[in-house]
């Protein structure tokens, strides 16, 4: 395997979701906002999953994102933290079977 090819091809992936993502979170909050569902100071809690089966790899991460419609605010993560970055095993993360 080479590692650089491989390497590269994870980096890829991992930007296209995150970018995908980013878009997705933001076009849902401004319509959430618009139609009165979302207050200016929301945290939104949030869940991603990263599964790939064929290795049996699952991972997820968890973390709260502040609206912060009138200040331009960020993500804030459960344990006080600037960004959400709970990926790791499932234990550590404490998920259940049925996670």
């Amino acid at each position: 395997m080479d590692e650089t090819t491989f390497n590269l091809s994870v980096r890829k992936v991992l930007h296209g979701v995150g970018v995908t993502a980013q878009r997705e979170i933001e076009k849902a909050v401004r319509d959430a906002s618009s139609a009165g569902r979302l207050q200016d100071d929301a945290n939104l809690k949030a869940r991603m999953t990263l599964e790939i089966e064929v290795l049996g790899l699952r991972r997820i991460g968890r973390g709260r994102y502040r609206a912060g419609l009138t200040d331009r605010g960020g993500a804030d993560q459960e344990r006080g933290g600037a960004n959400c970055h709970d990926y790791g095993s499932g234990a550590r993360a404490g998920l259940t079977a049925a996670d």
